[in-house]
């Protein structure tokens, strides 16, 4: 092989120069047509030219499907007038005529006129010399045309279908969509009126300021620097405020001073929630003494039952649950600070709908972790207030006063003990839930450990853990880990003990999933450790996996772990783990071991939960934690570990995993984040934002009330909701894609006209995709489902009748054999198709192969997917 290095290919005299070698017999017409392989090779005679030889990887690729015989074009076959000499050769004239020189051309796609009498003494600017004219190819002409035409020099005077208030919805909906900074969102408006002969909405960031962000809508309250205590509210045009602990006065317009904190007034946003909703609310209400067979959302659990029964008969139609929580999140790569809101989401709205519309109470700001009684107190106050005093709403012209309790709290393991007023899980006592004393483990670094006891420690309750708080603070030494009063305890309705829930997002995705992951792949010398040939397999087994696109976010390597989100460590959990460690038969001992916490956490995630499914959940996590100091070792007893024992008990409180879990507010910080784009006046930024969308709340209320059909709202709403326009909608099932003509067999086997019949592939129904095995994914595939009967298909298409309006799904129905509670091994895809209403759809399922191994599972709920 040649080496062609920097050094052997210059730019100058000397150069690598490619040549034409052999007769010009080869270059008849016939062969030029017939036979495309070009061999380039050496031929000419100076010393300048290097060799290329036949091995050379400048050599043009044969084609297959041709002859194989060479055209060898040789230079001596040119008559040139065209001067090799700066290049090294002779000179030669190109003659147009000659089939090699077009053949050549063509070959390499150039495009160019020469004239027989011209010739260029070297390379310029213009390597050859055109006598023709050249028309120019304008390629925006059709654009010059548009402007340059009468119609569009007019000035237009058409008509406006759209009122002042559908034109202020549209500009916030538009910005908060597009997540616009503030600065562009006042220039949007400007550039609005500019089209008008006068303004028709505020264009300043005065008055824009005035009807969006009004000064009531936001308090904030002012934190020492120094003692960490609360002092006051304050308003934004107030400079100055004292501690009278520290005699210091705290200057507030000083760009130092960050220890302060806001809240917002949330009853308007809650009214609107209310009003907009009213009809599922009304529904919901009166249907739940009936809602006694299943656990199927948090209405089913017994503490909200009984918060329930609590109430006034006056109010048992007229209230409202928050679910609540608090996380930080950090706000910037090159600092510290974070955002810690206090977000809330109301229980009586549909899941959808309550997870779209988080609402937050408060915000802290800052390099530090908030001290959670001064950031609690003030909230606890404002909700109590709401509880006593209530929020008026119109509901069909009646004034209907709603109260507002928050009752459950949902948050990770390190904001709730500071939320609850206990040590942390590191510290003896640490469990929020039992008296559990912890375990240190390790003589050099000692670590709290959970390890089996001799008996079941005894489960807290809000009366004794009263008394623990009331001689924790009367003896200033912790108290069963006690050590002060929270905020929360005066909180209405709200128990200190089982208001609070395990988050199966921090607890069991990102805590106990990853640290048995971190077992098998990250230590060595155990027998649990994979090697490294078992753990490539592994990875080459899960980035093969085709999931649907409802699981949110595809298979990616095990090497990428640092990058894995939650639902990604749920997917390892719940539907990659079994097929990946199965494969590895020494692995079976603790695979069997892993599939208790699996089949536990299914259970436990289900649309719909019996009694005996929650006691057989119940059973499966029991016996985990007490195999995994068997298997493992008293240091994997770790508080996450020990929380599993708890999980079930939240279920029964508080209904399925999914009614209470972080995503919804973990997806509520990011869209708060998303709002920031400097690193100055982030509270306010952040403040002026929330303000908006309650006012986008208000404009789109309005609009809906008193507009038939608003342009701009349908728009804003396909924007939202990025669905195909040309798509079919029928009952809650939506297809889109291409239309495809029925087969006959189709057409006799449903009776349907084919004037009638729509044949698609894609399906959105109950928030899930479904697709047909026709359309090929590379990384996904929808095409495989659950019907209402339980047995599994895989769809072919979709078929709807536009005048009965009935519609079909042909499937093939797939065999199965029943390996654990809900992995099904596949049998065989039957040929046979069969033709079932679309509404038997019940789940969509993942279909994994492994080997000659196919593996289907019924995905548990159809909450949270992309």
């Amino acid at each position: 092989m040649e080496d062609f290095s920097e050094s052997s290919i210059s730019s100058g005299t000397g150069d690598v120069t490619t040549s034409f070698q052999n007769s010009t017999d080869a270059l008849s017409n016939d062969s030029i047509h017939t036979d495309p392989h070009v061999e380039i090779s050496d031929s000419l005679n100076s010393d300048h030219h290097a060799e290329i030889s036949g091995d050379d990887p400048f050599i043009l690729p044969l084609y297959e499907n041709h002859s194989t015989s060479d055209i060898l074009i040789s230079d001596e076959d040119y008559n040139s007038d065209y001067d090799y000499n700066d290049r090294g050769g002779e000179n030669r004239t190109w003659n147009e005529d000659d089939h090699a020189h077009n053949y050549f051309l063509n070959y390499f796609n150039l495009s160019f006129d020469s004239d027989d009498n011209s010739s260029d003494e070297s390379f310029s600017e213009n390597e050859f010399d055109n006598n023709e004219d050249i028309e120019i190819n304008e390629p925006y002409q059709e654009m010059i045309n548009l402007i340059n035409s009468d119609e569009y020099k007019e000035v237009i005077n058409l008509n406006l279908k759209v009122n002042r208030t559908e034109v202020m919805y549209g500009i916030l909906a538009f910005a908060k969509q597009y997540s616009l900074p503030n600065s562009a969102t006042t220039d949007l408006c400007k550039m609005l009126n500019s089209f008008f002969t006068e303004p028709i909405i505020p264009d300043t960031q005065y008055r824009i300021d005035k009807i969006y962000y009004p000064k009531d809508a936001v308090t904030y309250h002012s934190v020492c620097p120094l003692c960490k205590r609360y002092i006051s509210t304050f308003r934004s045009e107030d400079k100055v405020r004292h501690c009278n602990t520290c005699n210091i006065d705290i200057h507030l317009k000083s760009p130092l001073y960050k220890d302060f904190f806001a809240t917002f007034d949330i009853a308007s946003e809650i009214r609107n929630l209310i009003e907009k909703n009213y009809q599922y609310y009304n529904l919901h209400i009166r249907m739940m003494e009936n809602r006694n067979r299943f656990i199927k959302d948090i209405y089913d659990g017994q503490k909200y039952k009984k918060f329930r029964r609590s109430l006034p008969y006056a109010e048992n139609e007229s209230y409202v649950t928050l679910t609540f929580n608090s996380d930080g999140s950090p706000l910037f790569k090159s600092s510290n600070f974070s955002i810690w809101p206090i977000q809330a989401i109301v229980n009586e709205l549909s899941f959808e709908t309550r997870c779209k519309n988080p609402v937050v109470i408060g915000m802290w700001f800052g390099p530090d972790k908030p001290s959670m009684t001064t950031l609690l107190d003030p909230i606890v106050k404002y909700i109590n207030g709401l509880s006593t005093e209530g929020i008026m709403c119109t509901i069909n012209d009646e004034r209907i006063n709603f109260k507002v309790y928050a009752v459950c709290c949902c948050v990770d393991t390190v904001a709730r003990a500071p939320m609850q007023g206990l040590k942390q899980f590191n510290g003896f006592y640490g469990c929020n839930w039992c008296l559990h004393p912890g375990k240190t483990l390790g003589e050099i670094r000692s670590v709290v450990k959970y390890p089996l006891l001799d008996d079941v420690p005894e489960r807290r309750n809000e009366l004794n853990s009263l008394a623990h708080i009331n001689e924790a603070l009367h003896t200033g030494q912790p108290v069963f880990g006690f050590k002060k009063a929270s905020p929360l305890i005066n909180l209405k309705c709200f128990n200190i003990i089982d208001g609070f829930v395990p988050d199966a997002m921090h607890c069991i995705t990102l805590g106990v999933t990853k640290q048995f992951f971190k077992y098998w792949f990250h230590t060595s010398g155990h027998e649990f450790s994979l090697t490294k040939e078992e753990k490539g397999y592994i990875n080459r087994t899960i980035l093969n996996f085709k999931v649907p696109k409802h699981l949110a976010r595809l298979s990616r390597s095990t090497e990428k772990i640092k990058y894995w989100k939650a639902k990604e460590w749920e997917n390892w959990l719940l539907f990659y783990s079994y097929p990946c460690l199965s494969i590895i038969s020494r692995m079976k001992k603790f695979l069997k071991h892993w599939l208790l916490l699996v089949n536990g956490v299914h259970l436990l995630m289900h649309d719909k939960i019996t009694v005996e499914q929650l006691q057989r959940a119940n059973d499966l996590l029991k016996e985990f934690v007490s195999l995994t100091q068997h298997h493992y070792h008293e240091y994997a007893m770790t508080y996450n570990v020990h929380q599993l024992i708890h999980v079930p008990q939240s279920v029964a409180d508080w209904g399925p995993l999914w009614a209470h879990i972080g995503y919804v507010f973990e997806s509520g910080n990011g869209d708060i984040i998303r709002t920031v784009h400097a690193a100055k006046g982030v509270i306010n930024q952040i403040s002026r934002n929330i303000c908006k969308n309650r006012c986008l709340s208000i404009l789109e209320n309005n609009i809906k009330l008193n507009v038939q059909e608003s342009p701009v709202v349908e728009l804003i709403d396909r924007i939202k909701n990025r669905y195909t326009v040309k798509s079919y909608k029928l009952n809650n099932s939506r297809y889109f894609g291409k239309k495809f003509i029925p087969t006959e067999e189709t057409l006799l086997h449903l009776d349907i006209q084919l004037a009638n019949a729509h044949v698609y592939r894609r399906l959105y129904k109950e928030n899930v995709l479904y697709q047909s095995c026709k359309k090929i994914c590379l990384r996904s595939d929808s095409s495989y489902a659950q019907l209402d009967n339980a047995k599994f298909v895989q769809i072919v298409e979709f078929v709807v009748d536009t005048v009965n309006l009935t519609q079909y799904v042909i499937c093939k129905e797939v065999s199965v054999e029943a390996t654990e509670n809900f992995v099904f091994k596949i049998a065989n895809v039957e040929d046979e198709l069969i033709y079932v209403p679309t509404e038997m759809l019940k789940k969509i399922c993942v279909h994994m192969q492994v080997g000659r191994k196919r593996f289907i599972f019924a995905v548990s709920n159809t909450h949270f997917s992309s």
